[in-house]
């Protein structure tokens, strides 16, 4: 499909990249919750000055989106948080004029009827076990909130007293992405607020799992009509055809649970999203355009530069909407119609870009629960089977999140249990997939945390276990005692050779790390690899820690 050429792929897809302006000053003020035990804050970002119309320095860096005016970018890391732990239950997010209030006496809100809005917003966490559901590695943490000028809330459960939610950790940071669009020929001071409500957690209850507390553990899922591997989410409006739909990669359910909440995410000129279960409608989430006075430029707005045109003002929500079970394909559908809704156009008068998103809030089946915030825990159950087969199809979610190769940097850190589990469930994963699961018996688990001397002397890295010997791995003459083939030699040698004497002293100077996290480590810094060259790493890896190769 040819697409428009006056606006590329850009932000709106999660911490993706971009011009940083320089870090927010914010405070958090406490509300009223609207359940009594629940707690609600307002954080209050800024003030932030919305630059000219015309201004595109805001975004300067921010690739495909140089010929947009008026726009101010913001990449907040770690930013302050609702709470330190919590079980979150709603998220909204606004814009208010600084020092203007409406006659109620409550501040104004910035909007399209007077020239500022709200042109981006979305959350993620990041913390230990943390991945984006859909794109894994490839998106920086779990995305979890996404807000376009709609302003669209986002409920983390059924209602605000249910028993649902999603759980927010002490050791759990939160980023922020945020882009404020003026439309006028004035310079306007401006506060980006958010609100939350959530359950509070006690010291005691933080790091307990949802069933442990009584809760149905919730997770986000991003999809997007934009790939994984795109910068951000914006999609380049198709030439000569002004009725279009955009259609994203599906998402293979790597667990079974319900479909809790959803609203659309699109621009001007999109009249409804779907999003399908294996082929199967299950919400349609339809545009408003002009529901209210503030999506409708007010005439000293327009003669100020703003464009004479009617905009979304909100997306139809789908609640509880159904269930899925594991290996089921959820997609969507963004349908636009410019016929209809005119499409935004940048200072060029080309097309601005499109999105198609539908942040859809998942339940947890308990079968499939993620024991809080660690993946794949499952193994440690009483009443679960130690077969490597069944071992490895629990362990499915933990590989869709990255696997063995993107453990949490403080694994370390971790509580034994859960380190135990990322571990276990990691080794028996990468060994079922290349046929070596007889290899799983000499996996002795005690050597996956015993800690490296701080001595280089003494170090086991000097050892025959570890795989960083500085010189080359290789096979044994004959099979080894697992019965590992043979034709795996010339990969290890390959694979050896990379790893070989990489950072070998940095590593060998930060004390006590388990022969797991050296690995962990180690292999990251040895360059880009693919996907079955990554399984073929976690096979030295394993093995070498299982003691079946030499090191010269």
């Amino acid at each position: 499909m040819q697409m428009d050429p006056g606006h590329g792929g850009a932000a709106d897809g999660g911490m993706a990249g971009g011009h940083d302006a320089p870090a927010l000053p914010v405070k958090i003020e406490q509300l009223t919750p609207t359940h009594p035990s629940n707690k609600r804050v307002r954080l209050r970002y800024g003030p932030i000055i919305a630059p000219l119309w015309n201004d595109t320095s805001g975004m300067g860096g921010h690739h495909g989106m140089a010929d947009e005016g008026g726009i101010k970018h913001f990449n907040i890391l770690n930013t302050l948080k609702p709470c330190d732990a919590c079980i979150l239950k709603y998220g909204s997010a606004n814009l208010e004029y600084v020092n203007r209030t409406s006659c109620d006496g409550s501040p104004e809100i910035a909007n399209y009827n007077t020239g500022v809005w709200l042109h981006h917003y979305s959350l993620s966490v990041q913390g230990p076990g943390r991945s984006d559901l859909f794109c894994g590695s490839k998106k920086d943490g779990e995305r979890i909130m996404a807000v376009h000028n709609d302003r669209n809330a986002t409920y983390y459960g059924s209602g605000f007293d249910d028993k649902a939610g999603y759980f927010i950790r002490p050791e759990d940071t939160i980023d922020v992405e945020l882009e404020i669009k003026n439309d006028i020929d004035t310079l306007t001071p401006v506060y980006f607020t958010t609100e939350f409500e959530f359950v509070p957690l006690s010291t005691e209850d933080a790091n307990k799992t949802p069933k442990e507390l009584g809760y149905k553990e919730v997770k986000a899922l991003w999809l997007d009509a934009a790939s994984c591997d795109d910068m951000g989410s914006e999609i380049l409006a198709p030439l000569n055809t002004t009725k279009f739909t955009l259609e994203g990669a599906p998402w293979t359910a790597s667990f079974a649970g319900s479909l809790i909440t959803t609203v659309g995410h699109m621009h001007d000129g999109g009249v409804h999203l779907e999003v399908f279960r294996d082929g199967e409608q299950v919400c349609n989430s339809l545009t408003t355009y002009g529901g209210s006075e503030e999506y409708i430029p007010r005439k000293e707005t327009i003669a100020a530069g703003a464009p004479d045109t009617v905009h979304v003002s909100s997306f139809g929500a789908c609640h509880d909407f159904g269930k899925f079970e594991k290996g089921d394909n959820i997609t969507l559908k963004a349908h636009y119609d410019f016929d209809k809704y005119p499409g935004g156009r940048n200072l060029k008068n080309n097309l601005s870009g499109l999105m198609g998103i539908a942040v859809i809030i998942l339940g947890v089946d308990e079968s499939s629960s993620f024991h809080g915030m660690y993946p794949c825990c499952f193994w440690v159950d009483e009443d679960c089977p130690r077969d490597v087969e069944q071992l490895g199809d629990a362990c499915d979610e933990h590989m869709m999140l990255g696997g063995y190769m993107s453990m949490p940097d403080d694994i370390d850190l971790m509580p034994h249990r859960q380190r135990q589990d990322l571990q276990h469930c990691s080794q028996c994963e990468e060994l079922e997939w290349l046929g070596l699961s007889e290899l799983l018996p000499l996996i002795d688990t005690k050597s996956l945390d015993r800690p490296l001397s701080s001595d280089p002397k003494s170090s086991p890295l000097d050892h025959r276990r570890p795989f960083f010997g500085g010189g080359r791995l290789h096979a044994p003459d004959d099979v080894s005692p697992a019965g590992i083939p043979r034709q795996v030699e010339p990969r290890l040698r390959v694979l050896g050779e990379l790893l070989e004497g990489k950072r070998r002293r940095e590593i060998e100077g930060r004390g006590r790390y388990s022969l797991l996290e050296i690995a962990r480590r180690e292999s990251k810094r040895a360059g880009p690899l693919d996907k079955s060259e990554r399984r073929r790493m976690s096979v030295v890896i394993l093995t070498t820690l299982a003691g079946e190769w030499d090191v010269d």
